[in-house]
């Protein structure tokens, strides 16, 4: 029979509801992953679980609601570590975003960088995860659209000079 070994539990101010797939890092000792709610505003988090002395280490960015609120959906990495997800919900017209946690020299930001933040007609409350191509282009989903209600698929350009464009599908 397997064992089980739970490596860390969340008690809400780091974290609530960890929903969407762990990714890990290139040498296998870091797990990152979202949680619904929790953090230091109660709209979620980005965790890094990573091994310490006597366990894992949790260490967190939180969302404010302007950067986005509930990501529920996994992440993606690039080559150089930044991480990518989705937020339901937050940004500037409550819609929803697109967000990125910069790998820093010391760690990882402690604030999401909005990409994109949907406004209904471009798309609303994208729950899932996202998918990335070789040149870094996002792509993923939204459950809403308005006037019809019924969803998109967009793409995410990113070029090296910083410009990110959103295009529904």
């Amino acid at each position: 029979m397997a064992s089980l070994i739970t490596l860390y539990s969340f008690n809400f101010t780091d974290g609530r509801a960890p929903f969407g797939s762990l990714i890990e890092y290139a040498n296998g000792d870091l797990l990152f992953g979202t949680t619904e709610n929790g953090g230091a505003n109660g709209d979620g988090t980005v965790f890094e679980l990573s091994p310490g002395l006597g366990g894992y280490v949790l260490s967190t960015a939180s969302f404010d609601g302007t950067d986005g609120a509930n990501p529920n959906g996994g992440l993606v990495a690039d080559a150089n570590g930044d991480l990518f997800g989705t937020a339901e919900l937050g940004g500037a017209s409550g819609d929803g975003v697109v967000f990125e946690i910069a790998k820093t020299a010391n760690g990882y930001a402690g604030t999401p960088a909005v990409l994109v933040s949907f406004n209904g007609t471009d798309g609303a409350n994208p729950s899932g995860g996202l998918v990335a191509n070789a040149n870094g282009d996002l792509f993923g989903t939204t459950a809403d659209e308005y006037p019809s209600g019924v969803g998109t698929v967009f793409e995410v350009l990113c070029f090296l000079a910083g410009t990110v464009t959103p295009s529904p599908q």
